[in-house]
């Protein structure tokens, strides 16, 4: 890759980063780099020089071998960009962009002016970079979000991450976070349940048999059908009560898995009668309880079906009719 300002630079690149400026067929940089947008040494000829930076990646001060700070830069929140001290050739400035000598800074997919705080160039993921201001940086929230491919930020936090992604994006993180706790829950209960009926009956072989079936059908089956929403998109509002759901589901089946593991006990009938009767009235007492807990928000879901990425796949359809 390479580019012309009174001059052609070449750039060796190692990822997405460049790792080395090339001028004519000499090299006159070399980078020493770690993740994206991640600067630790700059070598030219002046000599190698240490970014210091903040949270957001910005190069705060250039430091030598010794640790004296050799060049210094100020931002204001939308990058607008002052350098002090000795004169350098690095470009790697605000949020570690690289700063050209037309004032542009390079976000890769397109250039971004700090004076006029927007973008030169519509995002080319359109709504799909969940704003309707194709021309923004970072949501108009650069001292906590970073754009470094000039698509879509991301936080310099992971809760801050989330906050800013659209309702489609977060109901499926959501869902998928829900999902695989659920089939972890879903673990624990089918070891209890193994535990439980090990070389037991009657009232044991109860809980164990409620434990291992509610452990793979309430737990695990709802586990999997969150995260398939979440893979799908498939997000109504009702999945939040797809637990309870799930939970009749396994209290119909758990019914029948007693009767069968009453005739297996080895315990006397009445033992085996008390064993199933108890365990029966705990998995009664969990769901009724989990179908109060949900009921609300399954009632509101059934009503009206709402799944903001349904809602989003319109608003683009509809503009781009427009």
């Amino acid at each position: 890759m390479s580019k012309m300002i009174g001059g052609t630079t070449q750039f060796l690149y190692d990822g997405a980063n460049p790792v080395q400026e090339i001028s004519g067929t000499t090299a006159s940089a070399n980078l020493l780099t770690g993740g994206v947008d991640e600067y630790f040494q700059r070598t030219d000829a002046a000599g190698a020089r240490n970014f210091l930076t903040d949270a957001l990646g910005s190069t705060l001060a250039l430091a030598d071998s010794t640790g004296t700070l050799q060049t210094q830069y100020t931002f204001e929140p939308f990058g607008n960009t002052q350098v002090t001290g000795t004169t350098t050739t690095n470009s790697f400035a605000y949020t570690s962009r690289e700063l050209d000598a037309t004032g542009l800074y390079f976000y890769r997919a397109r250039y971004y002016h700090p004076t006029l705080q927007r973008f030169v160039s519509e995002d080319p993921l359109r709504f799909r970079g969940n704003s309707v201001n194709f021309y923004e940086l970072s949501y108009d929230n650069p001292t906590n979000l970073v754009d470094p491919f000039g698509l879509q930020p991301i936080g310099i936090d992971l809760l801050t991450s989330f906050l800013r992604q659209s309702p489609c994006t977060q109901a499926r993180i959501f869902q998928g976070v829900k999902g695989l706790g659920n089939i972890g829950v879903g673990v624990v209960k089918v070891a209890a349940g193994v535990a439980f009926t090990e070389g037991t009956g009657g009232l044991a072989n109860g809980f164990g048999s409620y434990f291992i079936v509610n452990g793979f059908v309430a737990s695990m089956g709802g586990g999997i059908a969150q995260i398939t929403a979440a893979i799908t998109g498939d997000v109504e509002e009702n999945m939040a009560g797809i637990g309870s759901v799930f939970g009749v589901g396994g209290l119909i089946r758990t019914r029948g898995d007693f009767h069968t593991a009453a005739q297996w006990s080895r315990f006397e009938p009445f033992d085996a009668a008390l064993g199933l009767m108890t365990a029966g009235a705990e998995v009664g007492v969990n769901e009724l309880l989990d179908i109060g807990i949900n009921s609300e928000e399954l009632i509101e879901g059934a009503v009206n079906k709402r799944n903001p990425c349904k809602d989003e796949a319109a608003k683009r359809n509809l503009a781009h009719r427009k």
